[in-house]
């Protein structure tokens, strides 16, 4: 396929992103307009941004950045020009939730570019405004699992990959909002309230000293991030913490291992008693004698 079809980088996308998150109908240099495409091409973007993959939105304000870089990458930069109005509306609404549809999908489609807009800009003002989006990650980070001991590798793994989305967000965020100070999005306050509630308290000493010249979620990352190495270093994992997994069934464990008497989900065999069998506290004699047996 022509480079010209090609999605910019991450960081050019980010440029060319306007206050509302969508993307600005100036194309880049290098990109032909639709009407220079051929037939071929043009099958080619329909299916590719039919078969992007986009995890729905459904209005959680953290996770809005990941949402609207998705468009950006996946369906903005390769389907351009109105020819591919009704094909990025579809797109659009296909990775909505119903809940989020019902409050900025019109009822009407007319297929234009600037219904397109107007929907980005009502899921921007409704879920997406810079202090929104901070607000939740924030909240997200703080009550994520918390690091129960300092060899939880798996913890801090998970961790540290929580702080990387909310930096990675509140740099895209950074450019494309200059009327919000993003300088100290966490202040120390906060960041002692993430350290208090995620890592372990051993660490304590260890975080004071990194955060002494000044405090940042960068410094708390790394920090976490140095620790989980460690960790996974061919020394380190004898004594990384894991979570247990299952160990597989036995052999036999298709057996039955129903005992006398008992009945179980398990069971293949009844323990129902036979048709012509006496009642269990039956009274059983010996013949014609009529003597009862001890």
């Amino acid at each position: 396929m022509p480079n010209r079809l090609n999605a910019l980088p991450l960081d050019n996308a980010c440029e060319n992103l306007d206050w509302r998150g969508s993307a600005m109908t100036r194309p880049p240099s290098g990109v032909s307009t639709f009407n220079t495409l051929s037939n071929s091409d043009v099958l080619f973007i329909q299916n590719a941004v039919k078969d992007a993959k986009i995890a729905p939105f459904r209005g959680d304000s953290a996770d809005y950045v990941r949402f609207v870089m998705d468009l950006r990458v996946n369906v903005e930069e390769i389907a351009r020009g109105p020819l591919f109005n009704n094909l990025k509306l579809n797109k659009l609404k296909s990775c909505l939730s119903s809940e989020v549809q019902k409050r900025v999908f019109p009822s009407v489609i007319e297929g234009t570019a600037q219904e397109y807009e107007r929907v980005l800009e009502k899921i921007k003002k409704t879920w997406g405004q810079s202090d929104m989006v901070v607000d939740a990650l924030k909240e997200n980070l703080i009550r994520g699992e918390r690091i129960s001991t300092t060899d939880d590798v798996d913890a801090m793994g998970n961790f540290v990959a929580e702080a990387e989305h909310v930096l990675t967000a509140i740099r895209i965020l950074r450019r494309t909002d200059s009327q919000t100070n993003f300088d100290k999005f966490f202040s120390d306050r906060e960041l002692k309230e993430v350290a208090d509630r995620r890592l372990p308290k051993e660490w304590i000493k260890k975080v004071q000293k990194e955060m002494e010249h000044g405090a940042t979620l960068r410094k708390l990352c790394d920090l976490v991030e140095k620790e989980e190495s460690r960790l996974r270093s061919t020394f380190g994992r004898m004594y990384a913490k894991k979570k247990s997994i299952p160990p597989p069934p036995a052999k036999n464990s298709g057996k039955s291992t129903v005992r006398s008497g008992v009945t179980t989900a398990y069971s293949t065999t009844s323990n129902a008693p036979p048709a012509n069998a006496p009642p269990a506290n039956a009274t059983v004699t010996n013949g014609s004698s009529g003597k009862n047996l001890k």
